[in-house]
């Protein structure tokens, strides 16, 4: 006669339950099974020959040996079943959100992913633009209330190269007891080189000092700075966008805007030597709001635009700063405190080395 499978006989071939086999024959309380209680205990046991010693099993473990736990568990070798040959199919639809498609001409072979819309050349083209429009959305102000739009063309030379933004308006977004009030749309063209992502994304130029740069040539690199021939945008008011052409200074994580490839140059440098000066390390890895937490005691300090100068900023960043977050340049001065609100709408580093400038050098009366 086979061999009648027991509790004890369970317990013999299954180490993970030997602990609790021994208290099997005391009496203890129970508590209701949990999925992950009979997951675990199917693992260690397996399927069992009788309810008698599926209960046994359960009530030695501390589980209710009810009979919805029972019915549960003797399902679990199905469920499992089942999950292990959905695998696929669950994978396939979490990465491409539809089910495997059978294809017609071969009913048994199912295809690993949907075919991409459009010729090869259209896919690329799409992927070029998204990554353009990304850092234009990221860069520049857009979304009026009558809504906005994107127009990107790829340039044949440098001279197309361009980003312009057109003011629209239309009587149509309001209702209600405002129907017929006037909404503004702000619709964005540029004109970029095709490679603008091997040109300018991957050398790391594609904003710098709060700018976007839209074309990039190299000229020379010499002792770790390199310098371009470059055309850049910076935010002016409102949605406006000015388009600028001079030359692009890069080196030890830093960025100069000229007029001359020489002005670039002896920017950077003067940035290198200003910067390098006796920067204090920990306010610099201050947070956003630690930062401006930090020197709001020093609310009233005046911040003149050579602080800016003086730390090695150039004019077209200082101005597209400025612009952007609402700082008329003309005054030439505003108060810590206004500087700190622009800091916290656009956080970049010559802020911080300008608001550490000017508390190190302005009496704080």
């Amino acid at each position: 006669m086979p061999e009648t499978t027991t509790t004890a006989s369970i317990f013999a071939h299954n180490e993970d339950l030997a602990p609790a086999a021994k208290s099997g024959t005391q009496r203890r309380e129970t508590r209701p099974a949990t999925f992950v209680d009979l997951v675990r205990l199917y693992k260690a046991a397996g399927a069992l020959p009788t309810k008698k010693a599926l209960r046994e099993l359960l009530l030695t473990m501390g589980l209710r040996a009810d009979t919805d736990t029972v019915d549960s568990y003797l399902e679990m070798s199905m469920f499992i079943r089942n999950r292990r040959s959905e695998r696929t199919k669950r994978r396939f639809h979490e990465r491409f959100g539809c089910d495997p498609v059978k294809d017609v001409s071969y009913p048994r072979l199912t295809r690993f992913g949907p075919l991409p819309q459009g010729t090869p050349t259209q896919r690329l083209e799409a992927v070029r633009k998204a990554a353009i429009l990304k850092c234009v959305k990221s860069c520049f102000r857009h979304g009026a209330a009558g809504g906005s739009s994107f127009e990107v063309e790829f340039a044949g030379v440098s001279s197309q190269v361009k980003y312009e933004v057109n003011m629209g308006c239309n009587r149509d977004t309001y209702g209600g007891s405002f129907k017929g009030w006037l909404a503004h749309e702000d619709h964005h063209h540029l004109c970029v080189p095709a490679d603008w992502r091997k040109r300018v994304e991957i050398k790391g130029l594609a904003i710098l000092d709060g700018m976007m740069t839209l074309d990039a040539h190299l000229i020379h690199e010499r002792d770790g700075v390199a310098v371009h021939a470059a055309v850049w945008a910076r935010q002016s008011r409102a949605y406006q966008v000015v388009t600028e052409r001079g030359y692009l200074a890069t080196g030890h994580g830093l960025a100069f805007h000229g007029e001359s490839a020489e002005e670039a140059t002896r920017g950077l440098e003067r940035k290198l030597r200003a910067i390098g000066r006796g920067t204090p390390v920990p306010a610099m890895n201050l947070d956003v709001e630690g930062f401006v937490r930090r020197f709001s005691k020093y609310a009233k300090l005046m911040v003149s635009i050579d602080d800016a100068r003086d730390t090695g900023a150039c004019e077209f960043g200082i101005r597209s700063w400025c612009e952007a977050v609402g700082i008329d340049i003309e005054q030439q001065e505003v108060t810590m405190q206004r500087l700190l609100q622009g800091f916290a709408i656009r956080p970049q580093e010559e802020v911080r080395h300008t608001v550490l400038h000017a508390v190190r050098h302005r009496p704080r009366s």
